[in-house]
């Protein structure tokens, strides 16, 4: 088996951070080369609020023109306001799922990083909401399930690269250019072809 060399790909800051000072050298000292350093990028690597909304079969109550947007985390809001303010704060591009009868977990929940509204219970929320989602751009979808059973419906959900999603497609292509030696790759296929036809004699 002739290895070109390894791209690591999808890589958070800190594990950026670690194959750019630790794991590229490591390798490199063995004789492997490091063709690129890809790092994680929201807008491919998480699902979208349309994924979630695929999954769950809901009712989008609003935001429909932004069910592009990526859902790093999801946080259920079944505790007090207090309780859930710090979880809301610090949890960005997110997914609240909420009884939509708790009008004050949504409302503050819509004054903090969140890609999307979900509303378990099949309880049409306070017209408050669907207003300040709407000043917000941020998606609103009802579902009929209970918290715990729509939690249970987003297990494994992953993103889907579509061939009609030309968006995150030229995305990746540019995330690759920046992130790969061409260089290199193009030298390991000119290797590669010596190799082989020095196998083949």
């Amino acid at each position: 088996l002739y290895i070109l060399g390894n791209i690591l790909n999808n890589l958070s800051p800190a594990a950026l951070d670690k194959a750019r000072n630790i794991y590229r050298p490591l390798l490199e000292e063995k004789g492997y080369k490091v063709l690129g350093i890809i790092p994680a990028h929201p807008a491919i690597t998480f699902p979208t609020v349309a994924e979630f909304h695929e999954a769950l079969k809901g009712e989008v109550l609003c935001g429909e023109e932004n069910m592009g947007l990526p859902v790093e985390e999801i946080v259920v809001g079944t505790m007090t306001i207090e309780g859930a303010l710090r979880y809301l704060r610090r949890a960005l591009n997110k997914a609240v799922i909420t009884g939509g009868d708790r009008s004050d977990m949504a409302l503050t929940a819509l004054e903090t990083s969140t890609s999307v509204l979900i509303l378990t219970g099949g309880l049409h929320p306070d017209i408050r909401i669907i207003a300040r989602a709407r000043e917000k751009g941020i998606p609103v979808i009802l579902v009929h399930f209970d918290t715990y059973t729509t939690i249970g419906a987003l297990q494994g959900i992953a993103r889907q690269i579509r061939p009609q999603d030309s968006r995150t497609i030229s995305l990746i292509k540019e995330e690759v250019a920046r992130n790969c030696s061409w260089e290199k790759i193009e030298e390991g296929i000119e290797s590669y072809r010596v190799f082989s036809t020095t196998e083949g004699q």
